[in-house]
């Protein structure tokens, strides 16, 4: 699981193997994050705002045997509101 805090922060957390949050890493450094699943590549990750529409792009390799079809959850949360998790899509992991 991949969480982003809102701007200006930007910063990236990524579940390790264990559930607990590793990060923050601000999107745009040079840094990564990684589980047994998957590295992201913050530095070369980026993130837009315009109006209420949010664009993040993540640079992302997943590891062998991760391969077949993923979902991709998403959540929406400020410091009153929480939207849950819910079900946005998929891919196919080559």
């Amino acid at each position: 699981m991949l969480h982003l805090l809102p701007r200006p922060s930007n910063a990236l957390y990524l579940a390790n193997d264990a559930g607990p949050w590793q990060g923050p890493v601000t999107v745009g450094k040079g840094k990564t994050l990684k589980n047994s699943q998957c590295t992201v590549h913050v530095g070369s990750s980026s993130v837009k705002t315009s109006g209420k529409t949010l664009t993040l792009n993540l640079s992302v390799t997943f590891n062998t045997g991760f391969a077949g079809t993923k979902n991709i959850y998403m959540e929406v949360a400020n410091a009153t509101q929480n939207s849950g998790w819910s079900l946005e899509g998929s891919w196919l992991v080559p």
